[in-house]
């Protein structure tokens, strides 16, 4: 689960020691919801509490996982007896 990050939008003077000081332009990252009008974060390696209306969420583009690749059937193994320089781009080289 990808954790909340946000840009200040006003300044916050903290009024108590839990919360966080905060000024237009911060960025807080790790923000949780932690009750009506409030929410934690990380500001500066401080951990707060601040008003959630003074911070916009930043939306984090949504990153896909990598389609895992199928498993290749293998159709025929051989061994190389001889070795070979490719000629052309399709071929391949070969060492015994």
């Amino acid at each position: 689960m990808a954790t909340m990050k946000g840009i200040v939008q006003f300044d916050y003077e903290a009024e108590a020691p839990d919360e966080l000081t905060l000024r237009v332009g911060d960025v807080i990252i790790n923000i949780k919801n932690v009750e009506e009008g409030w929410c934690q974060g990380t500001l500066a390696g401080k951990v707060g509490m601040f008003p959630d209306n003074f911070v916009k969420i930043i939306e984090e583009p949504v990153v896909k996982s990598p389609v895992p690749t199928k498993k290749t059937k293998v159709l025929r193994r051989v061994k190389v007896t001889f070795d070979y320089e490719p000629i052309n781009e399709d071929e391949l080289h070969l060492v015994t």
